[in-house]
């Protein structure tokens, strides 16, 4: 892999993983931003809008498991040879 060739940083395997499940964890920051706001505000808007949150972070880790199975073996596969 050449150090600055955009196209083989995107499209290595543990990219997508570790992009995936920084985004779950972001996605708790941000719910609990638009939870608080509406607190705050007694906006209904934000109040949807953090619910409709919880629903795509809820979804997001769907494809974050499969790339982190694949991750795990064969790192174990080269630990044991």
């Amino acid at each position: 892999m050449r150090p600055f060739d955009v196209k083989s940083v995107i499209l290595a395997e543990h990219a997508q993983h570790v992009a995936m499940v920084h985004f779950t964890i972001a996605m708790i920051v941000v719910i609990l931003a638009f939870d608080l706001l509406s607190l705050r505000k007694q906006s209904l808007a934000l109040l949807r809008a953090a619910y409709y949150t919880v629903i795509v972070a809820t979804i997001s880790p769907v494809p974050a498991y499969p790339s982190q199975s694949g991750q795990c073996q064969s790192s174990v596969l080269r630990d044991n040879t």
